[in-house]
This record gives C-alpha cells, sequence and structure tokens, in this order.
C-alpha cells in the first residue's frame, strides 16, 4: 500500500479497501469499472475507498484464473513487507489456500558461443510445504527464533508423481531426487523414501511401449557437483 494512505485524512476502511485492491490486481484482478462509478467493492475505480471487499465477480474470475480455464494468467510480484505484526506472505497464502504447491521451471540452453550446449532439464520444487509451512515463534523472551520445516507423505507424493509425469511431456529421461537425507534426517529421508516407493510402484505399472522413467537419488552437493560436471 502505498504510504499517503497512512496519513490522518484516510480511515481504516479507506486503506483496507486500497489493501483489498491492490492484492486483487496482484492475483490477476481487474477494476470492473473505470468509470469512477461506487460498486460498492474494493476493486472499483471509486474515490470514496469505502469498501474493503471484493464480490462475487471476482471471486468467479479468481477461480477462473486459477483453475485454469482462462488461455494464461500472469501475477506480478508480491511485496511481504518485514515490519508488520503477525502479517502473512500474501504469495504463502494463496500456494496454500489453492493448493498451488509445485514450482516447474524449465531450463534449456540457447544457441550461444558463451553458454553451455544441450542442457536440457526442468527443476520441480514443492512450494507449500518445507520452510513455507508458516509455523514460527519465537522463544526464550524472544531470543530463539523457531521456524518449523514440514514435510508430509501426502505433499512429497504429489510433488514426486508430478516430476515423474514430467518425463512423458518432455524430453527428460531420468528423474533426479534432490535431498539432504545425510543431515536432515527425518524430513528429506521422508521425501526419498516416498520417491523411491513411488518409483518402484511406476515402473511395475508400466507397460507397452512407454518407457520407464528411472530415478537417482543425489544429496544436494553432489546433485549440484553433476550438475555442473555434465
Amino acid at each position: 500500500m502505498n504510504d499517503s494512505y497512512l496519513a490522518s485524512g484516510y480511515t481504516e476502511t479507506n486503506r483496507q479497501h486500497v489493501i483489498c485492491q491492490e492484492i486483487g490486481q496482484d492475483w490477476g484482478l481487474d477494476h470492473q469499472d473505470e468509470s469512477d462509478a461506487d460498486l460498492n467493492i474494493c476493486m472499483d475505480y471509486d474515490d470514496a475507498l469505502g469498501n474493503a471487499h471484493p464480490n462475487a465477480h471476482d471471486y468467479e474470475q479468481l477461480e477462473i484464473i486459477y483453475t485454469h480455464l482462462d488461455t494464461s494468467t500472469t501475477v506480478g510480484a508480491v511485496t511481504t513487507p518485514a515490519s508488520i505484526p503477525n502479517y502473512f506472505s500474501p504469495v504463502v497464502r494463496m500456494r496454500q489456500s489453492l493448493e498451488l504447491y509445485a514450482n516447474v521451471r524449465p531450463c534449456h540452453s540457447i544457441p550461444h558461443s558463451s553458454f553451455c550446449p544441450n542442457i536440457a532439464l526442468v527443476i520441480v520444487r514443492e512450494n507449500t510445504e518445507g520452510l513455507y509451512s508458516g509455523i514460527e515463534r519465537l522463544e526464550e523472551d524472544g531470543n530463539h527464533a523457531v521456524r518449523e520445516r514440514v514435510i508430509t507423505r501426502k505433499g512429497s507424493e504429489r510433488i514426486i508423481r508430478k516430476a515423474f509425469a514430467l518425463p512423458r511431456q518432455t524430453l527428460c529421461q531420468v528423474v533426479h531426487i534432490v535431498h539432504k537425507a545425510n543431515v536432515l534426517r527425518q524430513t528429506c529421508r521422508l521425501l526419498r523414501s516416498v520417491a523411491i516407493k513411488f518409483q518402484k510402484r511406476i515402473l511395475t505399472l508400466q507397460s507397452g511401449n512407454l518407457s520407464p522413467s528411472t530415478t537417482e537419488g543425489a544429496g544436494v552437493d553432489n546433485g549440484k557437483v553433476k550438475l555442473q560436471k555434465n
């Protein structure tokens, strides 16, 4: 929110209206009307700034956007201020409430003399668990900060299922499970064990002309070295 809205001339409702509108725009919503008409919603263009809530039309638009019923969607950058008490990142809240659990990033080299040739990989990262759990607290009179790294079997299974589906859609033939199970013995070990079990089940179920995906496990440091060498 622009700092000017913190001035004494604006009410708390005015500020909530502006915050609602800016979050809506970050999530892909547009003004429903730009004629300065007062629609009594936060996504109108009226100067009254008198309503801090969207309406049913806005929720329908969000459903269309985030169930991918439209052709494309772009969400802009969202700032998470560090100085507001009890403020929860809207990006993390959006990921969790809409179950946007898979961060899929294709990486391909382009023809250029200074670039490494023949790079073709896809990075799949879990987007809602781990340190994104949102469970955080202060202990020992504020001298000890704790952030819980939560890994669940359900979350591990669905991100691994997503990764194993990619070889059918891309040129990638090997799924690498990158982990730190030697140090993070409970959380990463759960992810690794789920991956191995899932891979065995996939190999058992696959038949016909479909080439089975193989999997290789790698600690994050070892994986980085292999990526640099190969």
